[in-house]
């Protein structure tokens, strides 16, 4: 099978700069899939065509399933074709330069499946097209840690349609930062907490704080918790930026024996101040099985050195 590169380079002509918008949109996206309980699809427009044509044809570069929810696409996707007539909705996408959703959902191999189409920008131009594909044939009950996904998922696919989102830096790291499922905090724009999942919340009582999240700022409430005092302004300074709509990369952090990684993402949809998502993963126990490794391979030099 074709990597993302290799069918990249075969049937566009986009620039290196476009290339790497697109290899960033897909090191992100597990959490959009994640939060949105829906697949998620990259499509190009084929060599020689943007796209917009009536006999347009586009071919899928990449496919993220969700691990939140049953998937519309058991089968592999990448490197299929359609045409405008099979899935005008990609199509709409690219002309009109905004998220279309079908208002009907199609039967996909007996399952009914909604799908929204959400056009991929780059220095101004719309490069590709993310489809957003949800299984309906499993309906549940709106709970508030669901609300709370669909909410944030939908404002960072807003984002990636205004080309805000992904930022630049967000590569590195991007692979073992925390998930949708490790911890999730929803902050209102004035940085005071809308929603935090239980697995957020754990976090947070694990690191010492006893009430509940909701309603408290939570850049001072990290920046008590944590004992050292660089890493706590620099922890707190990394939630206010991104209330300031900056970006940052992931963080790891101490208080009373625990470790966390948190990440925090600004939401900016049509560049309106939205608040901010911040990502916590618990790594206590991960990081005393490397100090216990790091003490056996000690051991086992010395006891090479004296024999």
């Amino acid at each position: 099978m074709s990597t993302l590169s290799e069918l990249l380079a075969e049937h566009t002509q986009l620039s290196g700069e476009a290339v790497e918008h697109l290899q960033r949109v897909v090191a992100e996206w597990q959490l959009l899939a994640d939060m949105s309980f829906a697949d998620f699809l990259l499509w190009i427009p084929l060599a020689g065509d943007d796209g917009a044509g009536a006999d347009a044809e586009f071919l899928c570069v990449a496919q993220a399933r969700p691990t939140t929810g049953p998937t519309a696409h058991p089968e592999d996707v990448v490197a299929a074709r359609v045409s405008v007539a099979e899935n005008p909705q990609l199509r709409r996408a690219v002309v009109e330069g905004r998220i279309c959703r079908e208002e009907n959902p199609r039967w996909h191999l007996e399952v009914p499946v909604r799908s929204e189409t959400i056009p991929v920008r780059h220095a101004g131009s719309v490069i590709a097209v993310l489809s957003r594909d949800t299984n309906l044939a499993m309906p549940r009950v709106p709970s508030p840690l669901e609300i709370a996904y669909l909410g944030c998922a939908s404002d960072l696919c807003q984002m990636v349609a205004d080309s805000t989102f992904p930022p630049r830096a967000s590569v590195v790291g991007a692979d073992t930062s925390p998930r949708a499922g490790d911890g999730l905090i929803r902050l209102d724009a004035l940085g005071l907490v809308a929603y935090a999942s239980p697995n957020a919340l754990s976090a947070y009582h694990r690191m010492g704080y006893a009430s509940d999240l909701v309603g408290v700022s939570l850049a001072q409430a990290t920046r008590e918790l944590v004992h050292d005092p660089f890493d706590a302004a620099e922890v707190a300074a990394r939630i206010r930026a991104a209330l300031d709509g900056r970006n940052s990369l992931r963080m790891e952090v101490r208080a009373r024996g625990a470790v966390m990684l948190v990440r925090a993402l600004p939401l900016r949809p049509r560049g309106d101040a939205a608040g901010a998502l911040v990502l916590v993963r618990d790594v206590t126990d991960l990081r005393r099985r490397d100090m216990a490794l790091l003490s056996k391979d000690a051991t086992i030099r010395e006891i090479h050195h004296r024999v």
